[in-house]
């Protein structure tokens, strides 16, 4: 991309493309003894391979799906730092895993298990992790 160099800051924001919000879903997320029970709004998918993933969900993969941190009430969970700068999230009371929670992300990353049907038509933000596959 050509940009000419007396070009200020904000004549440079139409050159810059904006992520697409996939459409935002209502779906109710919840725990096994149903201590954690609220509807939230999903807005991506994003699939994990690491191998602390596949082994909290005994599958081949994860998958997550986005809701803002806003929506997501955290009160009744318990979590535990897993990397640098993010948190795997679970109820207080039964120990289900909830999702994770990453310090510079402005959303809550909810396991799929914990939803009542699988959302259909959310496009993958992130596949990450391949190599482990």
């Amino acid at each position: 991309m050509y940009i000419k160099k007396n070009h200020t800051f904000s004549n440079l924001k139409k050159f810059v493309k904006k992520k697409k919000k996939s459409r935002q879903m209502q779906f109710e997320a919840k725990c096994a003894c149903t201590n954690i029970k609220q509807f939230i709004e999903l807005e991506d998918k994003h699939i994990c391979n690491c191998s602390t993933c596949k082994r909290y969900v005994g599958g081949k993969t994860c998958t997550y799906f986005t809701t803002p941190l806003h929506n997501f009430n955290l009160n009744k969970t318990k979590s535990y730092a897993s990397g640098v700068g993010s948190k795997r999230i679970f109820c207080s009371n039964c120990f289900t895993y909830i999702g994770m929670v990453y310090n510079d992300h402005e959303c809550v990353y909810i396991n799929s298990s914990v939803l009542d049907e699988m959302p259909e038509g959310l496009r993958t933000y992130r596949h990450i992790w391949t190599s482990s596959r």
